[in-house]
């Protein structure tokens, strides 16, 4: 089951590794991923748009 979620900007969505079983496609907006090589620390940063999804790493 779909349904619609609005997040007010500069909102955390979830962290790394949280358990979120669901699939996020942007209607509207941006969104900022941001995470950590562990083997390097470097801070790894991927902007998505308007129809891209983020969410399970399976999808």
């Amino acid at each position: 089951m779909s349904k619609v979620v609005q997040f007010s900007k500069g909102s955390i969505i979830f962290f790394e590794g949280d358990k979120d079983e669901n699939i996020y496609i942007l209607q509207s907006g941006a969104v900022a991923l941001r995470s950590m090589d562990l083997e390097t620390g470097e801070q790894i940063s991927e902007q998505l748009h308007i129809g891209e999804f983020f969410g399970v790493k399976s999808a």
